[in-house]
């Protein structure tokens, strides 16, 4: 009896743990908007309090960047500078303090950024952490680049 009942909660507890409040829910989406305009603006004082110090992003270039300081060097550099950054959120699941944010971005770099001037189509996934003063954080990233519009 003691196994049955343990397999089921333990069958249980990763659904339930997926079922997020409206309210957690929201939070994210806010959040992941917040950064979407701190990016099209370049505020580096948002990214940085968005943005977990140990942000570790697998990006379009095919590099791994394994923290904050380095994302940073490419938005000072005008590596990462935006005209246009649009997200279309397909999945959100939240599992505790952890969040994953995933679907489609489009892009439109400017200045000296690759591919400046074009509209640029991403897939991405976002994984949100809430860290011990209970904010949240965007820890890591993944974005790869599916169409040049």
């Amino acid at each position: 009896m003691k196994r049955a009942c343990l397999f089921l909660l333990l069958c249980c507890l990763p659904a339930a743990q997926a079922w997020a409040s409206p309210e957690t829910e929201a939070q994210i989406r806010q959040l992941e908007q917040r950064m979407a305009e701190a990016l099209v603006a370049t505020d580096t004082e948002a990214l940085h309090a968005l943005w977990a110090e140990d942000f570790t992003v697998n990006n379009p270039a095919n590099t791994v960047l394994p923290d904050r300081a380095s994302v940073m060097e490419r938005v000072h550099a005008g590596i990462i500078q935006y005209a246009q950054y649009e997200q279309h959120v397909e999945l959100m699941r939240i599992h505790g303090d952890t969040a994953i944010v995933m679907g489609e971005e489009r892009i439109r770099p400017t200045g000296e950024a690759p591919g400046a001037g074009s509209t640029i189509v991403r897939r991405f996934t976002n994984i949100w952490m809430r860290d011990s003063q209970g904010q949240w954080r965007l820890t890591a990233r993944h974005a790869n680049v599916i169409d040049e519009v």
